[in-house]
Order: C-alpha cells, then sequence, then structure tokens
C-alpha cells in the first residue's frame, strides 16, 4: 500500500501509535456505533415482520438460487416497507437511533485542550481555519462536508 510502505527516496514518518491516546479518544466514542442503524426494538419488528411474512432470516444473493426474477430480498425489502407504513398508519412508533451531534464542539474542545497541554510545555501554537475549495459538481452535491481543515502549526 502506497501509504504503508512508502518509495525509498521518500521519508516514512510512521510511528507506532499511542496506545493510552487510543484508549482514551475510544473512551471519548464508545456509546456510539457505526454499525449500527436502527434501534433493537425497530430490528425486533422487523424480524418479527419478514418472519410472520414466510421470508427466511438470512437471504442468499446467489442469482442462480432465485426461483423468480425478483429477488427474495427485494421482495422482502418492499413487503417489510409496506408493513412499517401500515405500522405507523395504525398508530405505532417507530424509535429513531440519535444523531451524533456536536462533532465541531469535539473537535474545538480537543483544540482547546491541546492548546493549554502545548502552552505548558512553553511552545507557541499558531491555529487557523483554511477553507477548502471545490469544484461546482461537488457544490451541487452537497456532501455535507463544509470544507473546513484546522492547520495546526507549532513553532518553537
Amino acid at each position: 500500500m502506497m501509504y504503508e510502505h512508502p518509495p525509498p527516496e521518500i521519508r516514512d514518518y510512521a510511528e507506532p501509535a499511542d496506545p493510552e491516546l487510543l484508549a482514551q479518544f475510544e473512551a471519548e466514542v464508545e456509546n456510539y456505533s457505526t454499525d449500527d442503524y436502527q434501534t433493537p426494538q425497530v430490528e425486533a419488528l422487523c424480524n418479527r415482520i419478514l418472519a410472520d411474512a414466510g421470508f427466511p432470516s438470512v437471504f442468499s444473493f446467489d442469482p442462480k438460487e432465485q426461483a423468480t426474477l425478483e429477488s427474495e430480498h427485494v421482495c422482502a425489502y418492499k413487503h417489510l416497507r409496506l408493513a412499517l407504513f401500515q405500522f405507523e398508519q395504525d398508530g405505532g412508533v417507530l424509535e429513531q437511533l440519535e444523531k451524533p451531534y456536536g462533532a465541531h464542539e469535539w473537535i474545538e474542545a480537543q483544540i482547546r485542550i491541546e492548546r493549554e497541554r502545548i502552552e505548558q510545555e512553553g511552545q507557541d501554537i499558531l491555529v487557523s481555519e483554511v477553507e477548502t475549495s471545490s469544484d461546482s459538481s461537488e457544490e451541487d452535491n452537497d456532501s455535507g462536508d463544509d470544507g473546513l481543515i484546522l492547520d495546526l502549526n507549532l513553532t518553537t
């Protein structure tokens, strides 16, 4: 891989990660899972709806194993979509995952902490925000990226 094994003429700045720092970062985000896309309540309801309709708990995505032109997982998705719509129409409430807000505030807090640590060590620190440029196709797409880079320059 290019980033793990630079060519001989390029200085390799790689160094092992600090295990204590990694543990600290992991503790700060231990309650957030990037794998969760629905709550346990919604997952249980979906599993029950699919089982009641006779769908398997595991789907094969091998086209040779499909009995009809429409894949079984597509049929299950359509059934589930209609069943969940009907569930809500009948007054049911689907619990939603809470969106992880506050990333900018967390970053700013980490910068403040790092700035204080560096100042205690007697170093000067310059922090600036740099707007990144984007071409017009990215602007039309609005990916949610605000194009902000924090440029930390340590001076001794």
